[in-house]
């Protein structure tokens, strides 16, 4: 049983023959530890496989394209061999086959389950496969929105760090798509991963949510964390002493053209010297 033959309907295949191909869009992901996947073990141990996984000739072997679970489950329960025709279905397709029979295969829980970086890559692999597809095809032949489409692919423009935390879940999709619309340059990019690894989600959302207001026209709440020191000075209108300081540092702010903030932070780099002798 080598190269490209097909064995006859009925025909049993020893399980040896077979493994996950590369173009199986759930390829290197681990199996046999959840809850569900130990409950699928469990029902193939004496039961047979009702949906046949699909399989295609790849090497010395056939290369599992669709039903990944199915078949990982069914070895694991003991299976000597599959029956072509019952248990799967081996048949002749190209690389772009494989690899969106796979994708549609796997569709519905691309939308709930697959991490959003795997989703983005198996279909921009499948639209770099098939003579660069445009999006709006790819969407029709999948029978996906094309904004959903888009969507899902935008993450991919990330660096890879920030693709890492999302396909981890150290990170939100919807943070990442937040990012994205950002359009922030590479530096800003690095400086919101180092943020998300040493201040956590919290400080990154904060961030994120300053970033958009930026964007959006509005004046920022507040001011980047971790960089900038704030001391604040309120003056009580109602006390005599206090009013005049106020309006003699007004006029000489104004006589400089900056703000009462400038103009003190400035007073107090000039006379640096008179405060630390004032500290000693």
């Amino acid at each position: 049983m080598t190269g490209n033959y097909i064995p006859p309907m009925g025909e049993k295949v020893p399980v040896e023959k077979f493994h996950i191909s590369k173009l199986n869009i759930r390829f290197g992901e681990p199996f046999g530890n959840s809850e569900e996947d130990k409950y699928l073990i469990d029902n193939l141990k004496n039961g047979r496989i009702i949906t046949p996984f699909k399989a295609r000739p790849e090497k010395n072997g056939y290369g599992v394209i669709v039903g990944r679970r199915r078949f990982l489950a069914k070895k694991k329960s003991g299976a000597k061999n599959f029956i072509n025709g019952i248990d799967c279905v081996i048949e002749k397709i190209s690389d772009d086959e494989a690899r969106e029979v796979s994708l549609v295969e796997n569709l519905e829980s691309l939308r709930k389950t697959m991490d959003p970086i795997t989703r983005a890559k198996g279909l921009d692999s499948i639209m770099r496969g098939a003579a660069e597809m445009s999006l709006r095809a790819t969407a029709t032949r999948l029978g996906i929105p094309p904004s959903n489409l888009s969507e899902w692919l935008s993450i991919l423009q990330l660096n890879p760090k920030l693709q890492k935390a999302i396909s981890e879940g150290l990170m939100g999709y919807t943070d990442g798509l937040k990012i994205f619309r950002l359009n922030l340059d590479k530096n800003e990019q690095d400086r919101l991963t180092k943020m998300l690894t040493t201040q956590g989600q919290k400080a990154l959302k904060k961030e994120i949510f300053r970033l958009q207001r930026i964007n959006s026209g509005k004046k920022s709440r507040g001011i980047p964390p971790g960089i900038y020191e704030v001391v604040r000075v309120t003056w009580d209108k109602r006390n005599s002493k206090e009013k005049i300081y106020f309006k003699t540092l007004s006029k000489a702010a104004s006589k400089k053209g900056i703000t009462i903030s400038e103009y003190i932070k400035e007073f107090i780099k000039t006379n640096m010297n008179w405060i630390e002798k004032e500290i000693i």
